[in-house]
């Protein structure tokens, strides 16, 4: 079974709008079963843009046997359950968007339909 692409392309971006610092773009990916396989074409995230973080560990995970349809789903729920916006980058830093957060969080939830 696959995970629709109209999810995966919201996926990602939930998660560049919700998550700043690279580390914890990793850490997102490996609490929702990521493995070190998965994340072998980030080892060196450092050198990376978070845009490009994310690329390259969903298109390995496309690329697996299942499509990656597991840690899609984990990834789905968390996000459609996000209640942590960390000030210090939303207010303090200014880095990300609490607005652009919450639209593209209402659009994830708007595309479950996908799902059915």
């Amino acid at each position: 079974m696959k995970f629709p692409k109209e999810i995966q392309n919201i996926l990602k971006e939930c998660i560049l709008n919700i998550i700043w610092p690279k580390e914890d773009i990793i850490s997102f990916l490996k609490k929702h079963g990521c493995t070190k396989e998965d994340l072998a074409p980030v080892r060196k995230y450092k050198d990376l843009t978070r845009d490009k973080i994310v690329y390259l560990v969903f298109k390995k995970l496309i690329s697996s046997n299942d499509g990656g349809y597991s840690k899609f789903i984990s990834m789905n729920r968390a996000l459609l359950n996000w209640t942590s916006f960390n000030k210090h980058y939303f207010e303090k830093l200014n880095k990300l968007n609490i607005e652009d957060a919450e639209k593209v969080l209402a659009e994830l939830k708007e595309a479950q339909i996908y799902l059915d």
